[in-house]
Formats: structure tokens, sequence, C-alpha cells
């Protein structure tokens, strides 16, 4: 459910609009963390579908942000039936380069004109609309392929909105493509949120407070007003990511001792992967149900295998939550659990499990940094 927003709803209804009778639109939604931009992203979505419109989405994951071309595997997968109408150049090379064909010179125009071309023809189908969220985390050569095609769509009934955080993404700010900023919610759309959210109805003055005191950032709204705001004078200024983590560490404390380190293992694993997680969490004596109360709790999200976060705060808060003793122990278990072709991921984890100097980690570091710059 989205509080206000009615001008930004109402640009993005309109390049939606535009693109599926016929007027290609791309659009930059930008603000800081929890202000907004997935809901937006997600509303657009859902208003698309109901317009007979096809989505296509992909998001940038941190842990992800150097491996080539995923994110353009995962916008572009549903629509890869399109590319035996495209040139066959072109189909050879964006294959080559999401790993569904023979290696090849990857030329960066032919792929960024692949898909562009490839957008062209599965919108033939239907209308399309792109999301691309948490574009701050795109790997370079998705970003660099997908901007490639969202400056030369022209008549094609296609919208593309994109979804970062303000200060980051440097290519999508030298892109020079229309931006959209979220800037915090009126005070009236404040009291709507934390009207729905907290336990207690607050004070007139300890709403304005708390409205002032977070910029009207919808995130750190809620998550204040669900911690109880009845309880926090809120005296001094108040800086929205300690409050933010400060309220999903009061969260994360609540919930069973097992519960928070399994908690502060997935936090340390950082991609999610269940996997992973779950050998380690045998060794440290803990299971994957120990995950369930957090779920339940709305901090994290399960599907597919991948935990995910509510807001990266809440990962913050949760690695935090135990001592660095056992934040070193988690991160060696994860080491020992993840298969021996993750060598990057395994330095990493042995590194962060270290007291000190240590000739082996230190040498599987080095191997991991001229992989990198191989």
């Amino acid at each position: 459910m989205i509080f206000g927003r009615y001008d930004e709803r109402a640009a993005i209804e309109r390049a939606v609009t535009d693109a599926r009778l016929g007027s290609s639109r791309v659009m930059v939604i930008r603000g800081e963390p929890g202000i907004g931009k997935t809901s937006l992203l997600g509303a657009a979505a859902e208003t698309a579908r109901e317009d007979g419109m096809e989505v296509l989405s992909a998001r940038g994951v941190e842990s992800e942000a150097e491996v080539p071309f995923g994110g353009l595997l995962e916008l572009l997968r549903p629509a890869l039936d399109a590319l035996e109408r495209i040139p066959p150049a072109q189909a050879e090379a964006l294959r080559s380069a999401l790993d569904l064909g023979p290696t090849l010179e990857r030329d960066r125009f032919v792929i960024g004109a692949a898909t562009l071309n490839l957008l062209s023809a599965h919108s033939e189908r239907a209308p399309l609309l792109v999301l691309v969220d948490d574009a701050q985390w795109l790997d370079d050569s998705s970003l660099t392929a997908m901007l490639f095609a969202a400056r030369r769509l022209l008549v094609d009934p296609v919208a593309v909105i994109f979804a970062a955080r303000t200060g980051e993404a440097p290519a999508l700010e030298a892109a020079r493509l229309p931006e959209l900023t979220l800037l915090g919610v009126d005070p009236e759309t404040a009291a709507e949120i934390v009207a729905k959210h907290a336990t207690t109805p607050p004070m007139p003055d300890a709403l304005e407070r708390i409205t002032s005191a977070t910029g009207g950032n919808p995130l750190a709204l809620v998550e204040l007003a669900a911690a109880g705001l009845e309880s926090d004078p809120l005296e001094g200024p108040l800086e929205i990511k300690t409050s933010v983590e400060i309220a999903f560490g009061r969260r994360i404390a609540d919930l069973p001792p097992n519960a928070q380190r399994a908690l502060a293992l997935a936090a340390a694993e950082d991609s999610g992967r269940l996997v992973a997680i779950a050998t380690a969490a045998e060794e440290l004596g803990l299971a994957l149900s120990d995950l369930e109360p957090g779920e339940r709790a709305g901090l994290t999200s399960i599907a597919y295998g991948v935990l995910s976060w509510r807001h990266p705060l809440v990962r913050s808060a949760a690695y935090r939550a135990v001592s660095p003793d056992d934040r070193r122990a988690m991160h060696a278990a994860l080491a020992r659990a993840l298969p021996g072709s993750d060598l990057d991921r395994r330095a990493w984890h042995l590194a962060a499990a270290a007291l000190g100097p240590d000739e082996e980690v230190a040498a599987a570091l080095e191997q991991a940094g001229q992989r990198a710059r191989a």
C-alpha cells in the first residue's frame, strides 16, 4: 500500500500509458534508502499488467555487482524466445554474454544493440514495461547494455524505469535520463503511515517531531511506529540510518536466541543462499527453521532458496546482534560450507574469521585479487 505520492504516481502512470500507446518512455527514480522507490515500481508493474502490458524486471544485488551480465540475464530471460528475430550476429553475441552459447569476444556496442533489438522484438507481442530496481548495485556490463538500449528506444511500446539510490550509480547520472526524485512524505501522509503502523496512537507533538526527525522517510516512519513511539522521547536530533537500525535491533532482540544467531549467520553469508547457510548452521548447532521467527516478524522473506532482507539496515542490525567472537565463528563455518569452486567468497569469509595476520588467508586473498584483475 502506498500512502500519498500522488504526483509521483501520476508521472509514472503517464510514462506507462505513453508506452502502451506506442511512444517509448524512460525514467530514473532516485531517493535515499527506504524512501519508497521499490513500492512505486511495484505499483507501476501492477498498473501495467492490468492494462495488458508485459513486465520484465531485474534487481541489483550488492554481492553480485561484479558478476558480468548477471543483471541483464535476469531481465531478459523471459524475452529470450525473441532472439531468433534479431540479427544473427547480435543474437550470438548476446548468447555469449549471458553464458548461453559459445564464448566470443564481448563487444559492448553489439551487446547493447542486441538488447535494444530484443526488447523491441519482444514488445511486438504486447507493450512492455521494463523495471530495474537497486540499479546502483547492478553490474557495470548489464547497466551499460540497458542504458544503451533505453536511450535509443523511440516509437516502440516500451517504458523503462530505473530506480537507484541518490548519489550512487554514476552511469545513470551520466546518461542524463529524465529523473523523478523522491523526497520525504508530507506531514499529512506521515500521519497516515504512523497511524497505520503504530502500536498505540502517538501524541501530536511526538508525531511532529518524528516526521521532522526522519525527514518523512516512509520506512523510518513505519519501523519507528511499529517499535512503539510512546516509549521513545526522541530527544536530540535523530539520524535516519541510526534510528532505523536501532528500531530493527530492538525487534531482533525480541526474537529467541537461536533466531538471533540464525539471522546473524544469514547476514554474515551476505548473498542469502540457503544452501550455504544450512550447512554452516548445522555446524553451529542451528537449523534453517531458526530463521522462521525473523520471517514472521517481517524482517526477512524467503523464496526460491534465497533469503532477502526487509531493508539493508536489518542485515546490519542482525550482524551486530551477536558478539565479535560469534561473528568470526560464523564466517569460519561459512568458509567451510562453501563449495570448492567458490574460492573468492571463501577467501573473504576466512579473512573475516581471522584474528590476526595469517599467511594462508593472505595467499587466498591475493589469489582472489589476481582473478579479479584477470
